[in-house]
Formats: C-alpha cells, structure tokens, sequence
C-alpha cells in the first residue's frame, strides 16, 4: 500500500483553512510551508562540496510556487485564487 506524499496532509491543512477563510491561520500555514520547502536539502549519495548543498526538487520548486502564489491571493483577500494554487499544488504531487 502507498502512503501519501508528506506534503499532502500541510497542504490540506492550508486548503481548509482558506475554505474557512480564516486569514490568519492560512498566511502562517503558507509560509511555514514555503519556509520549509525553501530550505536546502542534501540529496543522499551526493558528497556536499564546500559550503554549496544540492539544492531541492523541481516537485518542492513547483509546489513552492504555487503556495506562494495562495499566500498572494490571501493577502489580496482572493480566496478563491488561492484555494485554486493550493489545489494545483495538491494536484501535482505524486500519489
């Protein structure tokens, strides 16, 4: 049996708390999130060389990117545009 991919319970979390339109609570959940997936990460096998990791996935590039494009449209108060990025996120991750 497969498990889900880790980032989909957060991004869950951040859909329903942009369904509530719960302002507060979605802008810190975004950007916890974008925090996380813009930190480096080593990939394993993969000797670092100085001060430079191996920088992460184009699947954290591209969830990243649309959970910053929620946190806009939570600003602008859209909060259909930004349950729409937040989807798109979930969509794209791997089952």
């Amino acid at each position: 049996m497969n498990q889900a991919h880790p980032l989909r319970p957060r991004l869950s979390d951040l859909l329903h708390g942009i369904e509530s339109q719960d302002e507060p609570q979605s802008t810190a959940l975004a950007q916890a999130l974008i925090q996380d997936l813009d930190e480096s990460k080593p990939v394993a096998g993969i000797p670092e060389t100085g001060n430079s990791p191996v920088r992460f996935s184009a699947l954290y590039h591209a969830v990243a990117r649309e959970v910053r494009s929620g946190e806009r449209a939570i600003a602008a108060g859209n909060w259909m545009g930004a349950a729409k990025s937040v989807r798109v996120a979930i969509s794209i991750l791997p089952e």
